[in-house]
């Protein structure tokens, strides 16, 4: 590629000494410039909210907000640690939140409400996703998914003589400080110690899927939800307004 071309290619990416703004669908970089661009895309991709209620149909707005805007994020959590995210997934829970209590007339969630909220409708819930409770679920997941690839492009498409590149894709893998972290965090939050959420890191071929982690981890929060709240106080999470 001739220099001209190089400079046209990169004309839209923004890149400086701290990092890439954009690789993937995700900033690469020192974790504080990472931290700040996530925000921004996190600004970016809610920006839409604020025509919701343009609609003026309650259903409606809250079918969009459930389905669209709050499976936005999901991408980001693949590919960035829960530590470097936390100031754009608060700020997330925090408009999906407001928006919520804006559809219902106004009335404002309690916290036990909201939390309740956020998990699946099978366990009672409106679905609304509880993307930090996910969030280091998901970026396990993701390394799990990269490794069987790389081992399959390893096994069935790399010449003996070439094994450079995806061998040192299965290295670095392996030496991210973050993702053993999360790992051993997650086993031990599991609730049965001799069948952990997932295996341990040198085993990261058989790390499940994000659908598979995700649930386990919703499981146990609705347990803790029931076993913490009287009867009484597992909400009836409904709409409370029909325009």
């Amino acid at each position: 590629m001739a220099d001209w071309d190089c400079a046209e290619f990169l004309e839209d990416w923004e890149c400086s000494v701290e990092g890439l703004e954009r690789l993937l669908g995700a900033p690469l970089g020192k974790k504080e410039f990472c931290a700040k661009k996530a925000e921004k895309i996190v600004k970016d991709l809610l920006n839409g909210l604020s025509n919701l209620k343009e609609l003026d149909m309650a259903q409606l707005e809250f079918f969009i907000l459930k389905h669209t805007d709050c499976m936005k994020v999901t991408h980001l959590t693949r590919l960035l640690p829960p530590s470097v995210l936390d100031g754009a997934l608060k700020m997330f829970d925090q408009k999906i939140r407001a928006e919520l209590d804006r559809i219902q007339n106004g009335e404002k969630m309690s916290d036990e409400a909201w939390e309740q909220a956020k998990q699946p409708v099978r366990t009672v819930g409106m679905g609304l996703q509880d993307i930090r409770l996910t969030a280091g679920g998901n970026y396990v997941a993701a390394h799990g998914a990269v490794c069987r690839l790389n081992s399959e492009i390893k096994e069935k498409f790399t010449p003996d003589g070439r094994m450079g590149s995806v061998e040192r894709v299965a290295q670095q893998l392996l030496v991210d400080r973050e993702l053993k972290k999360i790992v051993e965090e997650l086993r031990e939050d599991s609730e049965d110690a001799e069948n952990p959420i997932c295996p341990p890191i040198e085993e990261l071929k058989k790390f499940p899927a994000q659908r598979e982690v995700s649930n386990q981890l919703y499981a146990k929060k609705a347990k803790k939800l029931i076993e913490e709240s009287p009867e009484s106080r597992i909400f009836n999470l409904k709409l409370l307004r029909s325009r």
